[in-house]
């Protein structure tokens, strides 16, 4: 279990850099309203959903923007269930039951990440983890997506969601090939068991590893949405990626960088 916590919050415990909703770059003018925004529904409002849908086989954490998130516990038991298929269709279907605070309204569109009943732990539970894939949207990646479902001989709870609508410029947005033009000289740096830093090069980029990305982060009390440019970074001859940046697509600015290890 502490495997799939792991994979499924990898992303948000590497991220050593946050910017807020200020930008000290000027950004290029968009026809669209960007970034999309989402502004929370409150704590209270939450609540009465949350106890609205809970029932004793039941239990999933509502957070403050009415969605289904992680409450800091795996509600794991014990399932009669032996088909994988199975369960991933109860899961599919509950998605679909909850999709005001899941996001999900075509099961066609998730992908499959895995779905096991196997406990390594001493209280070798058989109920199933079924895990969803990062969503798509417009073919563009959403990062720390994945959606857990916890299946015992019915649903019993969801932990993640999806996005429904994603602002994605489709003007003045900064060229792939301006990227190196960009990064190059930039020095980037993190505490980890010592100072980590690493100023880059042109070598260092691996040009045919660059994608887009939507990213998504809480600043200043809302959730913001952004879409940008990853470009994977190695210091080593190998071309092991050690490094990642993110790059909004509009300003250029740098979003967010990581190494791709957990201090």
């Amino acid at each position: 279990m502490k495997k799939l916590l792991k994979n499924v919050f990898l992303i948000s415990s590497m991220i050593m850099l946050l910017n807020t909703c200020d930008s000290s770059t000027e950004p290029v003018p968009s026809q669209i309203i960007y970034p999309t925004v989402l502004t929370p529904i409150g704590r209270a409002k939450a609540d009465s959903i949350q106890n609205s849908i809970r029932t004793n086989e039941f239990f999933s954490y509502i957070d403050e923007y009415g969605l289904f998130s992680f409450s800091g516990t795996l509600s794991r038991g014990n399932s009669n269930i032996t088909d994988k298929d199975a369960a991933v269709k109860l899961a599919k279907d509950a998605l679909l039951k909850y999709s005001a605070y899941s996001n999900v309204t075509d099961t066609s569109k998730l992908e499959l990440k895995e779905a096991t009943n196997v406990d390594p732990s001493p209280l070798n539970h058989t109920g199933w983890v079924v895990i969803f894939k990062n969503q798509k949207y417009n073919g563009i990646e959403v990062l720390n997506t994945e959606i857990i479902v916890l299946v015992n001989d019915q649903v019993r709870q969801i932990c993640g969601h999806h996005f429904k609508e994603i602002s994605i410029p489709d003007s003045g947005t900064v060229p792939k090939d301006k990227l190196e033009e960009i990064l190059v000289g930039k020095k980037f740096e993190i505490m980890c068991w010592t100072k980590i830093e690493i100023t880059i090069t042109s070598g260092m980029i691996l040009k045919n590893k660059i994608a887009q990305n939507v990213i998504w982060s809480e600043v200043n009390d809302c959730i913001e949405l952004r879409v940008a440019w990853y470009v994977p970074i190695s210091s080593t001859i190998d071309g092991n990626i050690d490094w990642n940046v993110w790059l909004d697509i509009l300003s250029g600015e740098v979003l967010f960088y990581s190494l791709t290890f957990i201090c």
